[in-house]
This record gives structure tokens, C-alpha cells and sequence, in this order.
């Protein structure tokens, strides 16, 4: 009978053989980790672009956090100015590449392109250490498909997530006081972008140590030092890069904002619990349902299997690189933690890169129908990679000229509401509404944030800082969101809009409702006339 189950001895079909030439083997895996990243980006690329150049209009939080980096790239600041719960590190880095090469609607799509081709190259570099023969090439199959299906969003948990795979990287090579140094600096600048993930992949590294240190039957001053060096490292970076901005607002408002709100407030937007997984699924066709059950069931299974192994195989089979494994499932754990209160595709995914590896290395120890069926499964995904590109190209996009460059939109009632908008605007007006429409039309907004909701996230006096400010500097064109569709949802609060509705029906006229998913809303300053002040735009449907 052939057996099935986790094996121990002898290289299985997905393994290079022992005599194999170790030169061979090297640059086998080098070919295979530059073909993986190159494909990476390039399938990105025909995701987020329609050829030759043309970005498709993004949707998604990156549109946000580039819209922060306009921000701060006018004068305004987190915080003070408009409010983050976040640490800056994304705002940052979006108001450097406009700094650089202007604000531009192809530079976030660009920079996704990037983000997944560098989390394809570390997760590769990190699966080189545990897999070996073309068993190397299964987490990068894994990934450019299913692992990418829904979090092409260049936020700030695809920047984290480098910088702890980085991080995780330096303690493969070693735990020499350099090693944990740099590592513990590369702690400090992932905690700048997501303070949750910095904070968990640091205590993730603490206990590796402590399993090196006890492993090694070291003495207890030993981890005591170690762990004081990464701690104390990666609080100096984090202050380094954030003590300007606390002492822009003061202790108070920066604990407040980073720490407070996302534990009182956050959860109570729709879309930001457990449930929503669900919902997501619900509202997705089959390949990006069969998308988020691999992904969130491998993140979730994979760490319990891989313990399950490691404790029963461990004093048998020596050879295996049990440190390096033990690291990379910490690291994955300590990541996934970060998003398990909130699961969505697009959070999992940009958690899932030690899995991915994990799950393979478990794969490369079996034989017959289990190790058919992963390979299976990696197939599909690489094929459900290509087939996105090819929909993505061959999909009919409405373009639309705006200041921030051509773009394709996928819908006609986004293209509607910013063909609407751009007639109704100039560039460099003084806006007011979702944060979709400042970076393509260059707009700004006076108020510290967007459209706000009826749920809890929305804060009574940042509401009341909205309206003051938009009241100050009597914006004529107001772009809102439609809620009257959310009122089911549990944490719907009439009563949180209702100083916007009193101030919206004293000063402002409904002028039109978009025919977008979100049926927002355009309102108009009264006094001032609804035609368009500027001549429409050329555009053109494919």
C-alpha cells in the first residue's frame, strides 16, 4: 500500500535528489525565485493596468492612503490636520513617490506591481532555506493566484508585512547581536506602518529566542541580553520615526488616535469584524470564493499541523531546519494575529507568505493523493493568476482624462460621478466628500476626514470638525455617501449624522445621486449654480 501520510525518510517526487550536485541545486532555485518575482509583477501589472499604460481606477483603501500623501505633501499633517489611526510610515511613503514623480493615479497601482513582486522574492528567499528541489516552487504558486486574488491594495499591510518578512530573514541567517540589532530596527519601522503587527512580530521574535536559548541550554543572561537588544532597538526606530508627530499633537491625542480609537471604535464600521469574511464571500464569484477558502483555511490550519509535526518529528529527524521552520511559523502566527479580529481576503492574504511556505514544506513530505492534490491546487492558482490578467485586459473599461492622468473605470456610474465631479471642479479646488475623488481630480479637503458614516468609527467631534471646517471655507461641491441602505446593519446609528443632515439641508442642495454600487451623493452650496464650470472631459469606451 502507498503511504499517504507525513513521511520522515527518502525524497518524494518534489525533492531533489541527495547526490544532486549542490551547484545545480543553487542555481535551480536561484531560476526559479527570478522567474516567480518577474511573473509576480507582471501579472500585477496587467491587473492594475490596461495596456500599454493606462491604470485602472482603484476603489480600495490605497486611493486613501495616497490621498493622505497629497496631504502631507501640502502642508498637512496626521493627526493634527486629518485624522489616522494608523502609524504614518504608509502617508509617508505615498507623499515621497508624489514628491518624486508628481501626483499621478499610475504611481499606486505601480507600487502594488512592486509590493507583491518584493513579497514574492522574501518569501522565496525564506522558502530557499526549508524546501529544496522543485518543491521551491509550490508557495510562489500558491501566492501569484489565490494569494494575490484580492489584496492587489497598496496599504499599509503589504509594507508591514516586507518589513517583517525582512526582519525574519536577518534571524534565518543568525542571532548574532547584529542580527537581532537590525532585526529589532526593522521591528521599529514595521510597527511605523502598523503598530499591531510591529508590536506581535516583536514578541514573536522574543519567543524565538527564547526557543534558541533553551534549546541551546544557554544561560538565562543570555536571552535576557538578547531580548533587551531587540526591544530596545526597535523602540528607538519606532520613536525615531514617530516622536515628530507625537510631539506635533502631544501624548495624549497620538494614544488617543494609534491605540484608543482602533480598540473602542474601529469594529464598529461594517466590514472590520469576522463576519465580514462572509459577507465578502457572499458577494464574489466562484474563483474569488474558492480564492479566499484557500487562503484563509491554509493561514489558519497550517500553524496547529505544523506544531503537531514539530513536536513528533523534531528528535527524529534531524536534518530538517526545524529553527528556521519554527521562525517562520512565529513570524506567520504573530502577523495573523494582527488581522484575526477583522478578517478580510485582502488582510489574510498579506499575512499568508509563511504559510504558503509552511504548507508546501508539509506538502514535499508526502506521497500519492495528498501531494497530487497540492500540486493540483498550485496549478489552478497559477492559472487562475493568468486568467484575472486576461479578464482585466479584455474587460470593457470606460476611460476618462482626468488631472491626475488617463484612467480606466470599470463601471459607468464611477465614471459618471468623476466625468460629474471634474466638470464641477478645477484642479486645486477645495473639495469636501469620499476620499476616492481628491487624488484623480487633485482636490483637497479642509476637514480632518472623509464622508463620514452612522457608526461609532465616526466621532461626534470630528463630525462637528467637518462641518466647521467645510462651513469656514464655503465648499461648493460636496460628494457624499448614500447610507440609507446601511440601516440594517447592527452598528447603524441615525442619530450620528444628524448634525451633517441639519447643516447639509440649512446651506447646501441635493443635486444628484450616482448610479455607482454606493449611490453617492453630489450636493451643491446654495447660491452657487449646478452647471458645469469647466468643459467635459473626453472620453472614450472600449
Amino acid at each position: 500500500m502507498q503511504k499517504t501520510g507525513l513521511a520522515g525518510s527518502g525524497p518524494t517526487a518534489f525533492q531533489e535528489p541527495q547526490s544532486e550536485p549542490r551547484a545545480v541545486a543553487q542555481n535551480r532555485s536561484r531560476l526559479i525565485i527570478a522567474i516567480s518575482v518577474l511573473l509576480t509583477f507582471l501579472i500585477c501589472y496587467l491587473r492594475g493596468f490596461v495596456l500599454p499604460n493606462v491604470p485602472t481606477m482603484s476603489w480600495s483603501d490605497q486611493m486613501l492612503f495616497a490621498t493622505n500623501g497629497t496631504r502631507i505633501l501640502a502642508g498637512q499633517m496626521p493627526y493634527r490636520d486629518y485624522f489616522q489611526f494608523l502609524t504614518p510610515g504608509t502617508d509617508l511613503i505615498y507623499s515621497l513617490l508624489f514628491r518624486w514623480f508628481g501626483v499621478e493615479l499610475w504611481i499606486p497601482n505601480l507600487t502594488m506591481a512592486c509590493l507583491a513582486a518584493i513579497a514574492m522574492w522574501l518569501m522565496m528567499l525564506a522558502a530557499r532555506r526549508v524546501l529544496r528541489g522543485m518543491a521551491l516552487a509550490l508557495p510562489a504558486l500558491f501566492l501569484i493566484g489565490f494569494g494575490l486574488a484580492g489584496s492587489l491594495d497598496a496599504t499599509h499591510h503589504w509594507f508591514s508585512t516586507i518589513i517583517a518578512m525582512t526582519a525574519m530573514l536577518v534571524l534565518m541567517r543568525d542571532i548574532q547581536p547584529r542580527h537581532i540589532a537590525f532585526a529589532g530596527a526593522l521591528c521599529g519601522v514595521a510597527a511605523s506602518f502598523t503598530q499591531t503587527k510591529g508590536a506581535l512580530i516583536t514578541i514573536g521574535f522574543l519567543i524565538y529566542l527564547l526557543w534558541k536559548s533553551i534549546d541551546g541550554k544557554e544561560p538565562a543572561r543570555v536571552f535576557w541580553y538578547r531580548s533587551s537588544l531587540l526591544l530596545a532597538v526597535a523602540l528607538s526606530i519606532f520613536f525615531a520615526i514617530n516622536l515628530h508627530f507625537i510631539l506635533l499633537v502631544g501624548w495624549t491625542k497620538w494614544v488617543q488616535a494609534v491605540i484608543v480609537f482602533p480598540l473602542r471604535y474601529y469594529s464598529s464600521i461594517p466590514g472590520q469584524t469576522g463576519f465580514n469574511l462572509l459577507a465578502q464571500m457572499r458577494g464574489q464569484k466562484i474563483l474569488g470564493r474558492i480564492s479566499v477558502c484557500f487562503i484563509c483555511g491554509v493561514v489558519i490550519s497550517v500553524y496547529p499541523i505544523f506544531l503537531l509535526v514539530l513536536v513528533r518529528k523534531r528528535r527524529t529527524e534531524r536534518r530538517e531546519p526545524w529553527d528556521q521552520l519554527f521562525l517562520l511559523a512565529i513570524t506567520g502566527f504573530s502577523m495573523f494575529l494582527t488581522v484575526a479580529p477583522g478578517m478580510t481576503a485582502l488582510r489574510v492574504s498579506t499575512v499568508s507568505l509563511p504559510a504558503m511556505v509552511l504548507l508546501a514544506w508539509l506538502l514535499s513530505r508526502v506521497r500519492g493523493p495528498i501531494l497530487l492534490a497540492g500540486q493540483a491546487i498550485a496549478v489552478f492558482s497559477f492559472a487562475a493568476a493568468i486568467y484575472m490578467s486576461i479578464q482585466t485586459q479584455r474587460a470593457t473599461w470606460n476611460y476618462l482624462t482626468l488631472p491626475a492622468g488617463r484612467s480606466a473605470i470599470p463601471d459607468r456610474g464611477r465614471y459618471e460621478l468623476y466625468r460629474w465631479t471634474a466638470e464641477h471642479t478645477h484642479p486645486g479646488d477645495i473639495c469636501f466628500g469620499v476620499s476616492y475623488i481628491y487624488l484623480p481630480l487633485w482636490l483637497h479637503s479642509p476637514a480632518p476626514i472623509d464622508s463620514p458614516g452612522p457608526w461609532g468609527y465616526y466621532r461626534p467631534e470630528q463630525i462637528a470638525a467637518s462641518i466647521a471646517a467645510v462651513e469656514e471655507n464655503k465648499v461648493p461641491v460636496l460628494i457624499l455617501n448614500s447610507y440609507s441602505d446601511d440601516q440594517s446593519v447592527w452598528s447603524y446609528k441615525a442619530d450620528s449624522l444628524r448634525p451633517l443632515q441639519i447643516y447639509l439641508d440649512a446651506h447646501y442642495r441635493h443635486v444628484k445621486t450616482f448610479t455607482n454600487v454606493l449611490r453617492n451623493e453630489a450636493w451643491i452650496r446654495k447660491g452657487e449654480t449646478d452647471a458645469p464650470i469647466t468643459p467635459g472631459n473626453q472620453s472614450t469606451r472600449k
